[in-house]
């Protein structure tokens, strides 16, 4: 399985980017993740089975 993971990750100062950290180790050993964690990368959908989105209400998630 692919999954698109979208999340800031440290060290971007944000309570989800910690915990996005932490899950995507384990979720990697489950499956494939391709993380964005910025914004400017071109994203193709067709290419994963599953998006999965860590959303907060700060501009550190914008990208999203």
């Amino acid at each position: 399985m692919r999954v698109a993971f979208f999340s800031p990750l440290p060290p971007t100062r944000s309570g989800i980017a910690d915990y996005s950290q932490a899950l995507r180790d384990p979720l990697g050993r489950l499956a494939e993740v391709e993380t964005y964690s910025t914004g400017g990368r071109e994203y193709h959908p067709q290419k994963f089975d599953l998006a999965l989105y860590q959303i907060g209400n700060s501009p550190l998630h914008d990208f999203v």
